[in-house]
C-alpha cells in the first residue's frame, strides 16, 4: 500500500524538473493536517527542500560544480499564485528578458498577481508579488501576455527592427496570429507591432 508522503514524493518526481509545490496542491489526497505532516517528514529525510513557508520542491545539486541548484523564481511565484487562487504575470523587465528582447536580468524579480501583493524570501532570493488591476489578466493566451507585457515595458521609441526579428524567430505562426487577436487589450502602438508581425 502507498503511503501519503510516498504519493506526495511520487507526484513530485512525476513532475518537470525544477518545479515548486504547495501545500494546496495535495489537498485531493488528504486533509491538511496530514498533508502538512508527510511534507514536514519528507523534509526531515531530505526528500524535499522547504522553499518557504508551505512551498516545497525537490533539492537539486548541479553535479559538475557540486553547488545546491536554487529553485527558479519563476516557479516559486507561481507555486504561490496558485495557493493564493490568484492569476500570474511576469512583469514587463522579465518579460523582456524571458523573449531574447533584453540580455539585462531585471534587478528585482518581480511578478504581477491578481492576489495581494507579497514578498517571498525563497532560501537567497526575494522575490516581490505585486497586485494589479484583474484587467491585466485579460489575455489569455501566455505569449501574447508575456510580448504585451514585454514591449509595454520598453515603450514605443525603445523597439527596434532587430527586436522585431527577435520575435519573429520566437513565436509561431499561431502565436503570432494570437498576439494580434489580443492586441484590443494593449495600445494601439503595441497593436501595430502586432500586425507587422503578422504581415511577414
Amino acid at each position: 500500500m502507498t503511503t501519503l508522503p510516498q504519493s506526495i514524493l511520487k507526484s513530485f518526481q512525476k513532475a518537470p524538473t525544477g518545479k515548486v509545490c504547495a501545500t494546496s496542491d495535495f489537498l485531493h489526497l488528504e486533509t491538511r493536517t496530514a498533508i502538512d505532516q508527510a511534507l514536514a517528514r519528507l523534509v526531515r529525510r531530505g526528500d524535499l527542500r522547504r522553499v518557504c513557508r508551505g512551498l516545497y520542491d525537490l533539492p537539486r545539486v548541479n553535479v559538475r560544480f557540486n553547488l545546491v541548484v536554487p529553485p527558479a523564481p519563476g516557479q516559486v511565484a507561481a507555486a504561490a499564485a496558485r495557493r493564493n487562487g490568484a492569476q500570474l504575470l511576469p512583469s514587463g523587465a522579465i518579460a523582456a528578458n524571458m523573449l531574447g528582447l533584453s540580455t539585462q536580468m531585471p534587478a528585482k524579480a518581480v511578478y504581477l498577481t491578481s492576489g495581494r501583493s507579497q514578498t517571498l524570501k525563497a532560501r537567497n532570493l526575494v522575490i516581490h508579488l505585486r497586485h494589479v488591476a484583474s484587467q491585466n489578466f485579460s489575455v489569455k493566451n501566455h505569449s501574447s501576455a508575456l510580448v504585451i507585457q514585454a514591449l509595454k515595458y520598453l515603450g514605443k521609441q525603445s523597439v527596434t527592427d532587430k527586436m522585431l526579428a527577435i520575435l519573429r524567430s520566437r513565436l509561431t505562426r499561431a502565436q503570432r496570429k494570437n498576439l494580434l487577436n489580443d492586441a484590443h487589450y494593449a495600445p494601439a502602438w503595441v497593436a501595430n507591432i502586432a500586425k507587422v508581425l503578422t504581415c511577414k
